[in-house]
């Protein structure tokens, strides 16, 4: 019995080491995140003050997993899997973010929206966008 899969799933399952980075990066993000990181009622990060900077840049899982992402992002590119660049741009954005780097923060979530027509818009997408948008919008 052959299961088709659609072409994009096929290529997910053909890279085990971007999709290592992305899932690793993940998990560090949102373990800091989880703990620290003030979303008030919704899941939007606040803008830090100068403490909470400081503390995200100085956290080890939050610079890992800046590299992690970095990577990931790299691999995409080269495997021509821009939906995957726009994921990895966005979440090193909010990395930066919460480490105060509003023009780093600006500059990934620029880049999401400048590759965003040459991705499916599927509705992670969507939101995805419009969450770059916002952060565009609001720092300084």
């Amino acid at each position: 019995m052959v299961i088709a899969c659609p072409p994009y799933i096929v290529a997910r399952l053909m890279r085990p080491k971007r999709y290592a980075c992305f899932l690793k990066a993940r998990s560090l993000y949102y373990s800091y995140r989880n703990k620290h990181a003030q979303t008030g009622s919704s899941p939007r990060i606040a803008l830090p003050t100068s403490s909470s900077q400081q503390h995200a840049a100085a956290d080890r899982r939050l610079q890992k997993a800046l590299s992690l992402f970095q990577q990931a992002v790299r691999l995409s590119q080269k495997q021509g899997e821009l939906y995957d660049v726009v994921i990895g741009e966005y979440h090193m954005g909010l990395i930066l973010l919460l480490q105060g780097q509003f023009q780093g923060a600006k500059g990934c979530f620029g880049r999401c929206q400048a590759i965003s027509s040459s991705v499916r818009q599927d509705v992670n997408m969507v939101n995805t966008l419009k969450e770059c948008a916002y952060y565009i919008s609001v720092l300084p």
